[in-house]
């Protein structure tokens, strides 16, 4: 399979990567997106976009270590989260490619030390779609405060944690997994007989000269590595450092805007697999009612998501992506396979939801539609193109981990400064057990307001449209600032609501024209 990279390298073509713009109207316009999300989020990281293998614009904001003051640059090394699935995936795609694993073939076809009567059921396929039905392992109670900071074997975590009663038929529903990319990630050392680390610098790192891309240890000294934080109301913490090889696989790289840049390059440039592969691993898989992000029409592909995006005046879109969380860090890929754009995010707090990045990359998008494609949409047809955005139901938790009755117990104790810091908790305990949280939080602060605590509900109310950027979230903002006799408040969040909304369903125009109505009262 080396065939590959041998030729591209003697073509001299990898390295190469050329940084300016085509559009001089590009980066400026582009830069007023960034420094408005720094300056309205206290964002902390490093973002990059680019259109085919043109580097547009690239910039770093915040700091990466706060006890000596240290700024994050474009060269700063995040955690990529679950932005490491995609690398993942490809690795198996190789060893598909070159015939040492099938996607049909079962976990004990590959790992017969796996319990056999889970094993012999799940495919690789499965596996890499979440579709297994195995339990997911970091969702299971306490993993994240207490069993991940542990240091275990990679078959004592397998045994201890990922080999659960199927909690559905495999093949049957969809249901994010960590779990699955633990084990595939132990199926590549057993077939390749190395370590999964081995394997990636041999794959991926040294012949796409990845140099700030690596296997995240906690424990060694990595170079320009970003320190990790959590929000709190007096500003930041330290996060504790977890053992990050029990994420193998799912979540334990580290990487640079511009080194996911030149990943994406080399991926989605038929450099490192053959354009039949990428299409399978960009194929969306899991069914139309099974989202993986609500509330965007997207499903899930091999590591990586496929959605469809609406854009207000210009042509939809498809976007193939991930997201990643995990303590200290998030971050956001994107690429346009049409448009050839890339827009990358990474951050060194792991509070910025995979919502609000989604917004800002919706933004860009526009920006270089503008400047590249010029392609407006039809203004004669007001159908939506794409399902209406709903709530999708998530599995039944215990009581300790149902974020509404959590939030609310907290509240009846401690009031609304109780109740969301219980919100942050169990967010960054169980970061993708709670798609719905948009919904979970209009509802809670409407029950505030009932309740009289219109301070609580407005500090809910905030929240939500920090985490969920959306028109309805903005609206009902607005409204209770209106409420609040703040009017320069309430026509801002007006504006915004306005700004955003794609006017296409009646629910929308109905929508856009109360707004309207509303900001003529305030001004």
């Amino acid at each position: 399979m080396y065939f590959r990279f041998i030729l591209w390298m003697l073509l001299g073509q990898l390295a190469h990567v050329t940084y300016g713009q085509t559009a001089t109207s590009v980066e400026p316009k582009i830069d007023q997106v960034f420094q408005a999300f720094a300056q309205q989020d206290d964002f902390q990281g490093a973002v990059l976009v680019g259109q085919a293998d043109k580097v547009l614009y690239q910039q770093a904001f915040g700091l990466a270590n706060r006890e000596w003051d240290i700024a994050n640059t474009v060269d700063t090394k995040f955690n990529l989260a679950s932005i490491s699935k995609q690398f993942t995936a490809a690795i198996v795609m190789q060893l598909v490619e070159e015939g040492r694993l099938k996607l049909n073939q079962t976990i004990s076809d590959y790992y017969p030390q796996y319990r056999k009567d889970v094993g012999k059921q799940v495919t690789l396929h499965q596996l890499l779609t979440h579709q297994s039905g195995i339990p997911n392992y970091t969702s299971l109670p306490f993993v994240w405060s207490d069993s991940l900071y542990r240091k275990y074997s990679r078959e004592e975590l397998v045994t201890k944690f990922a080999s659960g009663d199927l909690e559905f038929k495999p093949g049957s529903q969809y249901q994010y997994n960590n779990s699955g990319y633990l084990i595939l990630s132990t199926i590549i050392e057993k077939v390749t007989g190395k370590s999964f680390g081995e394997v990636f610098e041999a794959r991926i790192t040294q012949p796409l000269k990845l140099q700030f891309t690596g296997v995240d240890d906690r424990q060694k000294i990595i170079a320009q590595r970003a320190s990790g934080y959590a929000k709190i109301a007096a500003g930041y913490e330290n996060v504790y450092s977890m053992y990050m090889q029990n994420l193998q696989g799912a979540g334990n790289l580290y990487g640079t805007v511009g080194d996911l840049y030149q990943w994406g390059q080399a991926l989605f440039g038929e450099k490192l697999l053959s354009q039949k592969l990428v299409d399978q691993m960009t194929r969306p898989y899991t069914d139309v009612n099974q989202q993986w992000i609500p509330p965007y029409d997207n499903r899930y592909g091999y590591g990586l998501g496929v959605a469809k995006i609406s854009l207000p005046d210009q042509q939809p879109a498809t976007m193939v992506f991930h997201s990643g969380h995990i303590r200290g860090f998030s971050g956001f890929f994107a690429y346009y396979p049409t448009e050839k754009y890339t827009i990358i995010i990474l951050s060194n707090t792991g509070e910025v939801s995979t919502a609000r990045m989604n917004l800002i990359n919706l933004e860009v998008v526009q920006i270089l539609n503008k400047a590249f494609t010029q392609k407006a949409a039809p203004k004669t047809s007001t159908k939506r193109k794409f399902k209406k955005e709903r709530p999708v139901a998530t599995k039944d938790v215990n009581q300790e981990r149902d974020l509404e009755k959590a939030m609310i117990a907290a509240w009846e104790a401690g009031g609304a400064e109780a109740a969301l810091q219980q919100y942050h908790v169990l967010l960054e305990s169980f970061p993708y057990d709670y798609p719905d949280t948009q919904v979970i939080l209009s509802r809670f602060a409407q029950k505030l307001l009932k309740e009289k605590d219109r301070d609580g509900a407005l500090a809910v109310a905030e929240l939500n449209s920090r985490s969920n950027p959306h028109w309805r979230t903005f609206t009902e903002l607005a409204a209770l600032q209106q409420q609040a006799g703040d009017k320069g408040q309430a026509a801002q969040y007006y504006q915004r609501a306005i700004s955003i909304n794609p006017n296409q369903t009646e629910e929308e125009q109905r929508a856009f024209q109360d707004a309207q109505q509303a900001l003529k009262i305030l001004l």
